[in-house]
């Protein structure tokens, strides 16, 4: 199994700079892998600013990220991002596959 981890130069609450520094990362990669691991809230950073940039569970822009960078690498993308559900907030990971599924893990201890 090859996994690739990618740390960014996080730009804090700029979901679009981080975004485009991890596809142009992952565009530089030399070889195929099977995970790509990404940072803790590598959307936006850890932030105390969480009501702009939480995103509904299952859907919004750092998902439709994900998904697209899971299909156009063939590699499973895992990283945390902050949701929405049941009107409760986490930091939830999320593990997108190629074909657009998903799976989640919540810390047992947010």
């Amino acid at each position: 199994m090859r996994i690739a981890y990618y740390q960014p130069n996080t730009s804090w609450e700029n979901k679009h700079r981080n975004f485009n520094s991890i596809e142009q990362a992952l565009y530089d990669l030399k070889e195929t892998v099977d995970i790509i691991l990404l940072p803790e809230t590598f959307a936006t950073g850890f932030t105390d600013n969480i009501e702009p940039f939480v995103e509904d569970y299952g859907v919004g822009e750092t998902m439709l990220f994900a998904q697209r960078m899971a299909r156009e690498h063939s590699s499973m993308v895992v990283g945390t991002w902050m949701v929405r559900d049941k009107g409760l907030i986490y930091n939830r990971m999320h593990f997108v596959t190629p074909s657009g599924q998903w799976a989640i893990a919540d810390k047992r201890h947010p």
